[in-house]
């Protein structure tokens, strides 16, 4: 059988799934993200049709990419805005070189709970598995 599997730490629904995890695979927009983002991989020998599925349930869930490239592309391009939204994650990295207070407001400002880390490593990583979207510029698209 297939399984989504975690490849780092992943806050989804207010829980903490850690790096090997199986991660619920019912929520095609969150599954689509994950694997975007490289937080996630599909295990199994199904591997590769499970991703081709995944991501075409996603273009459905979220009113199918193709009407959306038919219907609002031209509009969004008018508007001088992308049609999708981009979402990524912070460098975990560049988070553990943040001083605990600075890391604790940030997390308090994205929603995370970061009251079980131990130390500045543990709670960049808990910060960098939530999933984050870059501020839109002026125009409203996002760079």
């Amino acid at each position: 059988m297939k399984k989504l599997i975690a490849k780092r730490p992943v806050l989804y629904l207010g829980r903490m799934y850690d790096k090997g995890d199986t991660l619920p695979a019912n929520d095609q927009k969150m599954v689509t993200a994950w694997l975007n983002a490289k937080s996630a991989a599909w295990d199994g020998q199904e591997a590769e049709e499970s991703r081709q599925e995944a991501q075409e349930g996603a273009g459905q869930a979220d009113g199918s990419q193709d009407s959306q490239n038919r219907n609002g592309g031209q509009e969004a391009q008018e508007n001088g805005q992308e049609a999708g939204m981009v979402e990524g994650h912070l460098d975990p990295d560049q988070l553990a070189t943040m001083r605990k207070a600075d890391l604790e407001k940030l997390a308090d400002q994205m929603g995370v709970d970061i009251s079980g880390a131990k130390n500045n490593k543990e709670r960049a990583e808990l910060i960098a598995a939530a999933p984050v979207q870059p501020p839109a510029n002026e125009t409203g698209g996002a760079r």
